[in-house]
């Protein structure tokens, strides 16, 4: 297990104007979410596109940590990612060797609708295989993007935070889902935000 693997966020969680999950219950549907996208083509080694309307939701939240408990890596381009992990109605580049996840709004039947999908899904215990040098974003490792959220954690005794923007890149994928995680933080929509360029010198400090 690393830092910033689900199983890992014993306290904060996830906050809304219309619920509260605490940690305990984000990790279980990160891992809900984890046998969700792996029985749709993402693997360890493999890259998951988290797609991001508007950040941090619950969705991109939960499938970025479903990602780094897979030993996945998550970027935010469809590129040539294994698993598109975008908005209903956000259009993509059509790719027949790309699996494609949507969540949010009303997708189509013949879609693969993460909310529709997720409940029906088992809590699987995360491989033991991801070690602290596993890719988690692209060129960053699990063990570097703990270090950075810790530094910038430790900056601000902020109990809920946020970015602001969309998720948009490993900055802004560390202040939404790494964060929380190895500071028992609340995540959502309303909080102080965390400031990208910090996280970015953190990340590049950390990085040695």
């Amino acid at each position: 297990m690393t830092d910033i693997e689900p199983i890992a966020w014993t306290e904060g969680g996830y906050a809304d104007p219309e619920r509260d999950l605490d940690a305990a219950s984000v990790a279980e549907m990160a891992h809900q979410s984890a046998h969700l996208l792996h029985q749709h083509g993402l693997r360890a080694g493999g890259r998951l596109a988290v797609v991001d309307g508007v950040g941090p939701s619950l969705p991109a939240v939960l499938g970025t940590l479903a990602a780094w408990s897979l030993g996945a890596r998550v970027c935010v381009e469809p590129g040539d990612a294994d698993v598109a992990f975008a908005p209903t109605g956000h259009a993509l580049d059509a790719d027949p060797a790309r699996r494609v996840v949507r969540y949010g709004g009303d997708p189509p039947p013949d879609a693969i609708g993460f909310e529709r999908h997720l409940w029906g899904e088992n809590t699987v215990p995360p491989p033991e295989s991801v070690g602290p040098e596993t890719p988690a974003v692209d060129g960053v490792d699990h063990a570097t993007v703990a270090a950075a959220a810790r530094a910038v954690a430790a900056e601000s005794d902020a109990e809920h935070v946020t970015i602001e923007g969309s998720i948009d890149g490993p900055a802004a994928l560390v202040a939404a889902c790494a964060v929380p995680v190895v500071a028992g933080r609340w995540v959502g929509p309303e909080g102080t935000p965390i400031d990208r360029e910090r996280v970015e010198r953190a990340l590049d400090e950390a990085s040695g």
